[in-house]
């Protein structure tokens, strides 16, 4: 039996993203007003017809949810759902900050919740706003400064009755055939309020030349930034040492109102290194833009217009219907869990590998072997990646993991063996990616040295819990340049040095400088490196004398690990 329940439809809720970012002598992104309106059409068109084929319907206040899945459902199952009066607005609340940042997981939420109920289902999501928040969460080498002002009202939907009352006549046909029946349609929730209105995202982007660049940044910067009107003068002071090389970009990204007039704020302006003026005269005209044409282009009275977001349920047996639905299992969670980690370690890792081969070290420390096989390394991931956004199987793991509920057991967890077994074919590379990402910062000394891994031997390196063995470069932050080639071994028992090195005994780190950089310094070394319960003792070797560092009860050197859950102290 076919029944006629009340099914939302998708409504292109004026999302428009509108960007000018440039880089020294290479101009990327919009540059005139014809430009950006042919983008912006673009955009339009495409977020109505991937939402469509993804089946990512926007959720609303009275329609169902679902909260094994975390997804609101295409459908009111309520008695009263076609009825205006239904739907309260609140007294519209505007909230304008261009001081404080916003964090791109905030964001990811703000907008993936929008759509979907779900902030991971963003992962694998193919449309305009997941993959516009996906960009701002997985690069290593950037900063964004998120700025979010709204201008919304608060929605709440009345609902009608108790028991199975509330419910329509179709949706208590499909309670009486039982409760799996009846959740599979109608979920286990309803969406009681949210907000509703329209969401201006704008985003300062400062992409550096690497890591160390970007984290050199951070500290010079340190208390002078505060706000969004500061940040191209911090970027100008910086010009000779850690923005040098840098690209600097502004993109603005609306949901709700009327976005029309958001290429105003660019008028032709273009904002890279070279024309920094212009960067600040676009913040003046998102300002403006923001204080006026924002506010005006909202009609609360026509909800077609109006962004959904911040949903809040309630479970139909809060309103007198016993509709249970249980919670994942252990199996089901640990399938999700795998899905979403994989999916950000996988684009972060071939971002990194993608940066590692530009490296000054790569051609001159890296041997030809594993150059080979770190361009191997790169095609495997950019094929893990494809297979992530072929809308076949990103729609497989929408629909097993986000869409119905009692697929979650079965097909989620398949869709995770699925994955499973499709990276597995690329192991190989996936553990040298791993130990290529494993670096070791230490404060000794001669200051802050960085080792990253050139060549590693042991296989397992990728942990940072385990023996670290292999030769490295050494990184001097400080003056930005490579210092050494270093033999490493951090197991306690320096198993690495006795068999391969054993003319230098119980050394677990042994570098051969450049003079020139490290002036007088022939060789470095550390005895002890690596044993977790000591901190190691530094020396140097000058005309082949071997002279300590002064030290106290507990070394003269401290060091600590990064690996590729947060590429901390990666230079790369």
């Amino acid at each position: 039996m076919k029944y006629k329940l009340n099914k939302l439809r998708w409504v292109a809720v004026n999302l428009v993203l509108s960007t000018t970012a440039c880089t020294t002598g290479n101009n990327v992104g919009g540059n005139s007003t014809n430009s950006l309106n042919t983008t912006n059409n673009n955009y339009l068109n495409a977020a109505s017809t991937q939402v469509e084929k993804q089946g990512e319907i926007p959720g609303d206040v009275g329609y169902a949810f679902d909260d094994r899945t975390g997804m609101s459902k295409a459908v009111n199952c309520l008695v009263n759902a076609g009825d205006p009066s239904a739907i309260v607005l609140s007294t519209p609340k505007l909230t304008l900050d261009f001081t404080n940042t916003v964090s791109a997981a905030d964001i990811g939420v703000l907008f993936n919740e929008g759509i979907s109920g779900n902030a991971d289902f963003g992962l694998f999501s193919i449309s305009p706003a997941a993959i516009y928040t996906r960009a701002r969460m997985l690069n290593q080498r950037t900063i964004d400064f998120n700025y979010v002002q709204t201008l919304s009202a608060d929605a709440t939907f009345t609902v009608k009755g108790t028991g199975s009352s509330i419910l329509s006549a179709d949706a208590q046909n499909i309670l009486a055939q039982g409760n799996d029946a009846f959740t599979q349609v109608c979920g286990n929730s309803i969406i009681l309020s949210s907000k509703k209105g329209a969401v201006l995202e704008a985003t300062l982007t400062i992409k550096f030349a690497n890591a160390a660049k970007k984290r050199q940044f951070e500290q010079e910067t340190a208390g002078s930034i505060s706000g969004i009107e500061s940040i191209v003068s911090a970027f100008k002071k910086s010009e000779q040492t850690s923005t040098r090389g840098a690209f600097i970009g502004i993109s603005i990204y609306q949901l709700g109102g009327d976005p029309t007039k958001t290429h105003e704020i660019f008028n032709g302006l273009v904002c890279d290194v070279d024309n920094l003026d212009s960067c600040q005269q676009i913040v003046k005209n998102l300002i403006n833009y923001a204080n006026n044409d924002f506010q005006t282009g909202v009609n609360f009275k026509d909800p077609s217009t109006l962004y959904t977001y911040k949903f809040k349920s309630k479970q139909y047996s809060e309103l007198g219907l016993k509709v249970t639905l249980d919670p994942l299992t252990a199996d089901e969670q640990a399938a999700k869990n795998y899905l979403t980690t994989s999916v950000i370690k996988d684009r972060q890792m071939l971002a990194y590998l993608n940066t590692y081969v530009k490296q000054v070290f790569f051609n001159t420390y890296v041997d030809y072997v594993t150059q080979s096989n770190v361009f191997k390394a790169i095609t495997d991931y950019s094929s893990i990646i494809d297979y992530y956004d072929d809308i076949r199987n990103s729609t497989v793991i929408i629909d097993s993991c986000y869409d119905d509920t009692n697929n979650i057991n079965t097909k989620c967890i398949l869709a995770a063996k699925q994955i499973k077994i499709m990276r597995s074919k690329f192991q190989a590379s996936i553990a040298l990616a791993n130990n290529l990402a494993t670096v070791m910062d230490m404060n000794s000394p001669i200051g802050e040295i960085v080792f990253i891994p050139v060549n590693v031997v042991d296989s397992s390196v990728g942990n940072i819990l385990n023996n670290v063995t292999g030769i490295y470069v050494a990184y001097l932050p400080k003056i930005q340049a490579l210092s050494s080639e270093c033999n490493i071994d951090s197991s306690t028992d320096y198993e690495y040095f006795k068999t391969y090195f054993p003319q230098y005994g119980s050394k677990s780190l042994y570098c051969v400088d450049d003079p020139s950089i490290v002036p007088g310094v022939t060789n470095f070394f550390v005895n002890g490196f690596g044993n977790r319960n000591y901190q190691g003792i530094a020396g140097h070797m000058v005309n082949s004398v071997e002279t300590l560092y002064p030290a106290g009860p507990d070394g003269n050197i401290q060091y600590s690990y990064s690996d590729s859950s947060d590429f901390k102290y990666n230079p790369i």
